[in-house]
């Protein structure tokens, strides 16, 4: 299987391909090609050739080329095919998205894209880059990297298949190699390997985390807004959705929602200056309620979903029948409906026995 990743310097993807090369050594690592000037920093799947890249090794039919701010980057298909054809695990950074289209048209059932994000305050990414010995231009370059390779991944949600989230903070790697462990346990290509984690690492780490999520759920009480739901779910414009039913459940939500007393909004109706993607977790974060419709199962979808459910929100999760739904769903409020009559009556019901429950 090869696994693109598709995220900006200083997520960590130097980190994850560390742990690969540990885990499945250096041929499971693509070497890329780059006119860039080499870097003491550099990535250990970069390849410099600052005059220029050979076309006999990266180019035409032997691999794909792809300009990035200023530079020529290259993947050689010599090394693609060879994983295939061994059937090894095969990583490639690429932030280019329809270098990313060309991988699966030529490795169709071969290719796994997955967005690797750092889930960090930005004054931490900051002081994280500076600890790297990095210059002030070049950290905001790349703060602004991560922004806008965020708005590509939300906006171009289906060409990805997974979510690889670097929680900053003590050993990354142990979570960083749970989370691609359960990425490659999910298409059959795990080489069972013993975890490089040492227990009472893994303890302190959890240990840790248990109390950062606690004192975080402790800051968030204070912002929920009261009555305040917020919707998750396809906002349209992609093929195969049906742009008058998507609004037509949008309407029905909001109406469900002010019979039982609530305000519904969802991310593109709330104005502001801010970013969506920036709104989307500020306005996770303020909401009493989530309302997720998992119609069309957009990724995106999921993804805001288990922001909400990490952040132990109240969830009521709809969906219309006959959906495929990519997860187990019965813990929570769920239902699925067929009209928006039933949509309406459902929901309202369920909002009202919320609304009663939160007053007892």
């Amino acid at each position: 299987m090869i696994y693109v990743i598709f995220g900006a310097s200083g997520t960590g993807k130097t980190t994850l391909l560390n742990i690969v090369n540990k885990e499945f050594g250096e041929r499971a690592i693509h070497k890329k090609g780059t006119t860039r000037e080499k870097r003491t920093y550099d990535d250990i799947e970069i390849e410099s050739f600052p005059e220029g890249l050979p076309q006999e090794r990266f180019g035409g039919d032997n691999g794909y080329i792809y300009s990035q701010y200023g530079n020529q980057y290259g993947i050689e298909k010599k090394q693609l095919d060879e994983a295939v054809n061994n059937n090894y695990p095969h990583f490639v950074i690429c932030n280019d998205l329809n270098t990313i289209k060309m991988l699966r048209k030529d490795f169709p059932d071969k290719v796994r894209v997955i967005y690797f994000m750092f889930d960090a305050p930005r004054e931490e990414i900051l002081r994280i880059q500076k600890a790297r010995g990095i210059n002030d231009d070049e950290i905001e370059l790349r703060v602004s990297k991560m922004d806008f390779l965020t708005q590509q991944y939300i906006h171009n949600s289906s060409l990805f298949d997974d979510v690889i989230n670097n929680r900053f903070g003590v050993n990354p790697e142990i979570e960083l190699w749970r989370q691609l462990e359960i990425i490659m346990k999910s298409y059959d290509d795990f080489r069972e390997i013993p975890s490089r984690a040492v227990l009472f690492d893994l303890v302190d780490y959890l240990s840790n985390k248990i109390k950062e999520v606690e004192s975080l759920q402790d800051k968030q009480k204070n912002l929920i807004e009261r009555n305040f739901v917020f919707i998750i779910m396809p906002m349209g414009g992609d093929p195969g959705q049906d742009e008058d039913k998507i609004q037509g459940v949008y309407a029905t939500i909001r109406t469900a929602a002010q019979t039982a007393g609530y305000r519904a909004e969802r991310v593109d109706r709330i104005p502001g200056s801010s970013s969506i993607d920036d709104k989307i977790y500020e306005y996770i974060e303020k909401a009493e309620l989530i309302i997720a419709d998992l119609s069309y199962e957009r990724q995106n979808c999921y993804f805001e979903l288990g922001y909400a459910r990490a952040l132990g929100k109240d969830l009521v999760i709809v969906y219309r029948e006959g959906t495929k739904l990519h997860f187990d769903i019965d813990h929570y409020d769920n239902f699925g409906f067929s009209s928006l009559k039933e949509l309406e009556r459902e929901l309202e019901n369920r909002l009202l026995k919320h609304k009663n429950n939160s007053f007892s």
